[in-house]
């Protein structure tokens, strides 16, 4: 492996650098920031408040989040391992881990214990999955929207200190958003492909996408029946649901994946303001 040299720009002079430390790879689905930080920050809404747990919790969700990119490279097959990479995950993984036991030992946040462990059985099945093919299938997007959606119930629990029904419908409602964000996604890339003219196939097409926003609505309005979460909490499913109405008749094809991302990004804040609006 060829060492890394660095030229200093003004003089010219060239050193050999044994460790150039590189920027931390993120990941490409910028998308999945929101799948992230939206439940995170509707689990604070829900606790009706933020602390110094809360915020830790943040650090450790987001520090875990950001070693799964260096774990990724790092297993690839065919990819020559950087040692930057490796000094990212450690990085990360120390960060995270600290926090978690900060979280445990002294703030005694025992029930993130469990949480803590879905998240890493879901990162050891995507890296076995991985290893396998680097494209994910559906199911495996959905079982990571739930996976991601569980920083909702761990900042609850981070505020709180205790896992109750609260924390499990806030991670329900996130986990039912962001479930049916996967299926028009998905719908958007089917169009890139198969760029359907008549009527009969984009509503083909589109039905799945349409059938899971429903659903995420119907299951709001139960949670909501049962006097399990507020009442206007449902209305935080109406504008993605609104939009895949008319996307699957009137809406052109997404050419664009930095768009797509922009505003499922924004989707995301509104229903996180909406959930805001509802918890108030």
């Amino acid at each position: 492996m060829e060492t890394p040299r660095v030229t200093h720009k003004a003089t010219g002079w060239t050193r050999v650098s044994p460790f150039p430390l590189e920027p931390p790879p993120l990941p490409r689905e910028h998308g999945s920031w929101f799948m992230l930080l939206v439940p995170c920050a509707a689990g604070l809404v829900a606790a009706d408040g933020v602390n110094l747990p809360g915020l830790l919790f943040a650090l450790v969700a987001t520090a875990f989040f950001l070693a799964r990119q260096p774990l990724l490279l790092l297993i690839r097959k065919g990819q020559q391992p950087r040692l930057s990479w490796r000094f990212w995950l450690g990085t990360w993984a120390a960060v995270s881990g600290f926090g978690l036991a900060m979280l445990l030992l002294v703030y005694r946040r025992l029930p993130l214990l469990s949480i803590s462990l879905v998240g890493l059985a879901l990162l050891v099945y995507e890296v076995w999955r991985w290893r396998r093919s680097p494209r994910p299938d559906l199911g495996t997007e959905l079982l990571a929207a739930v996976g991601m959606a569980s920083s909702a119930p761990g900042a609850y629990v981070a505020v709180r200190g205790l896992f109750d029904q609260g924390a499990a419908v806030v991670w329900a409602l996130s986990a039912l958003y962001f479930l049916a964000a996967v299926f028009y996604i998905n719908l958007m890339l089917a169009w890139l492909k198969r760029n359907p003219q008549s009527q009969r196939d984009r509503w083909y097409l589109g039905l799945p996408t349409i059938r899971a926003h429903v659903a995420a609505l119907a299951a709001g309005l139960v949670l909501t029946l049962a006097g399990w979460a507020p009442l206007l909490a449902p209305l935080a499913f109406l504008p993605a649901l609104a939009k895949t109405l008319w996307q699957v008749p009137f809406g052109g094809r997404e050419t664009s994946f930095k768009r797509l991302g922009l505003i499922e990004a924004a989707h995301s804040l509104v229903f996180l303001a909406l959930l805001l609006i509802a918890y108030r």
